[in-house]
């Protein structure tokens, strides 16, 4: 039988999962927790996709040419290098 209208809404709205077990040193462990502060995530799995998506967003801009950069607070602009990414 055809899905409904909602159904396929429901499905979008929430893409299918994989189960993923990873081993965290204890750095990890730290910087997790430090993430789901600062993003405001409801746990950890929703901190790692946030950084995923993040990481992916700007590794995308990297590869067309695009430069990263933090504005600090005395206005001036510094460029950050990620090491073993090349950018273009």
């Amino acid at each position: 039988m055809a899905d409904t209208i909602a159904q396929e809404v429901i499905k979008l709205a929430k893409p299918a999962t994989k189960k993923v077990t990873m081993n965290l040193s204890s750095q990890d462990e730290v910087n997790a927790d430090f993430l789901l502060r600062k993003f405001g995530t409801r746990n950890k799995t929703a901190t790692v996709s946030a950084s995923l998506s993040i990481t992916r967003s700007i590794l995308e801009a990297l590869s067309k040419g695009g430069k990263l950069q933090i504005k600090n607070k005395d206005g001036s602009v510094s460029d950050v290098v990620i090491v073993g990414v090349n950018s273009g």
